[in-house]
């Protein structure tokens, strides 16, 4: 396994994957740098906005964590990688 198996939980690609089917809506959810996923938000999915955003939190030593969207093909190979 190439992750630590208490970390799973943390790695696996749950955000990325929601994200996938709200794309198609022009939504996004991102989280919150430095809370691991404490606090996530449903934004509009939208470069600009979401750098706007970023910069922002920056000033509070904050950020956002973008989550890409993964369809499902790539959410399994992603969970593959990490228990391989």
């Amino acid at each position: 396994m190439s992750v630590d198996p208490y970390m799973l939980p943390y790695e696996l690609p749950y955000l990325e994957y929601i994200n996938h089917f709200l794309t198609e809506k022009g939504l996004r959810l991102v989280d919150l740098t430095s809370f691991e996923n404490a606090y996530i938000l449903c934004i509009r999915d939208d470069e600009e906005i979401i750098e706007k955003l970023d910069s922002a939190l920056n000033i509070f030593e904050m950020g956002i964590n973008e989550r890409e969207p993964m369809d499902r093909e790539e959410t399994k190979d992603y969970i593959r990688s990490l228990i391989e």
